[in-house]
């Protein structure tokens, strides 16, 4: 059940923003809705996985504090701006296409033990989802620097 589940899950998650291209209605809050929504999924994906015993602890605790912190992060920034915004750098994009692929392989490992081929899937989106991580937290550093340097002048 889980498995469809995350793929429905990962499925309207992008049918909901090609249809919002196709049909040109895409919106900032839109964005905003989508970014948030992604966040926390994965976030509780990678918990639910890692207590199931289908992801490594070690690498669902640091794919969900990324997701944690990049929700805290654009919160503050977001309160300190007084509107809320939402910077996506390519890592983070990337973070989320991977992101949904190790949930969706935990799921499918989850609901067919027998199948290695989730297990396969599952460590190789796990290797470049922890390595999207990395590419995510120096975007977010770059944006950084430059709101703090838009601040200065």
């Amino acid at each position: 059940m889980i498995f469809w589940i995350v793929l429905a899950a990962s499925a309207s998650d992008y049918f909901d923003g090609w249809l919002a291209r196709a049909l040109e209605q895409s919106s900032y809050e839109g964005k905003i809705l989508d970014f948030l929504a992604d966040n926390i999924f994965l976030l509780l994906a990678f918990l639910v996985f890692a207590r199931a015993g289908v992801i490594e602890p070690t690498i669902a605790i640091v794919l969900a504090s990324y997701c944690l912190a990049v929700l805290l992060g654009t919160t503050v920034v977001s309160w300190g701006a007084g509107r809320p915004l939402v910077a996506v750098p390519t890592g983070e994009k990337l973070f989320v296409i991977f992101g949904y692929i190790v949930a969706c392989s935990a799921a499918g490992k989850l609901a067919l033990p027998g199948k290695a081929v989730y297990s396969t899937i599952l460590w190789t989106s796990g290797i470049i989802s922890l390595a999207s991580v990395a590419v995510g937290v120096i975007g977010y550093f770059r944006i950084a620097r430059r709101l703090l340097q838009r601040l200065d002048r």
